[in-house]
């Protein structure tokens, strides 16, 4: 049996269980998807720092400096 690791957002919205949690706590699709698309940006940047695309993982996403402030990973 094979196991899929990716879903869609849609397709994670649709499972019973997850309907069967948001209603319990009182989210709406509307909600989920709106916390979905404030997080993407963090997700897509953790995808490429796995795949080493991203230079140094030390530097956080919001920080805006010139390449001579930063100071090397411990």
């Amino acid at each position: 049996m094979a196991f899929r690791t990716e879903v869609t957002l849609d397709e994670l919205l649709a499972e019973p269980m997850v309907k069967l949690l948001m209603r319990k706590d009182g989210v709406s699709i509307g909600e989920a998807r709106a916390l979905y698309d404030r997080v993407r940006p963090w997700l897509t940047l953790a995808q490429q720092e796995r795949s080493g695309a991203v230079a140094s993982p030390c530097i956080a996403p919001w920080a805006v400096c010139r390449p001579d402030q930063i100071s090397p990973c411990p």
